[in-house]
């Protein structure tokens, strides 16, 4: 959200300081916001996929957290440790997330995630 406001702030002083600028300032200016809000559109386009991922990836990791907290030398001894590992890794594993090699895969040629 921060970076939103400064980029609009910094695009509103662009925009207003474009009207003294000459016709090729302005194009260029024109260009830079097309450009940018694209680049953002594109990005904001592909969150959902790279979510789903990410949310299976996660999910898979819990199934392992024990030997990951093993090889991290991470002691879960106390019993309030091993409920709280217990609860999450619970959580995480009955969480309904999508297998993304089950999901039609159309969006692959569109963000280049093959």
């Amino acid at each position: 959200a921060c970076w939103a406001l400064l980029v609009f702030v910094a695009l509103r002083d662009l925009l207003s300081a474009a009207q003294s600028f000459g016709w090729l300032r302005r194009v260029a200016a024109l260009l830079l916001v097309v450009v940018l809000g694209a680049s953002w559109g594109v990005r904001l386009a592909g969150l959902p996929v790279l979510l789903r991922e990410e949310a299976f990836s996660v999910r898979n990791d819990w199934a392992t957290v024990y030997p990951w907290l093993q090889s991290q030398h991470i002691d879960i001894s106390r019993p309030e440790a091993r409920a709280l590992v217990e609860q999450l890794r619970g959580e995480a594993l009955s969480a309904p997330v999508p297998n993304p090699e089950l999901v039609e895969q159309s969006h692959l040629a569109y963000f280049d995630l093959d």
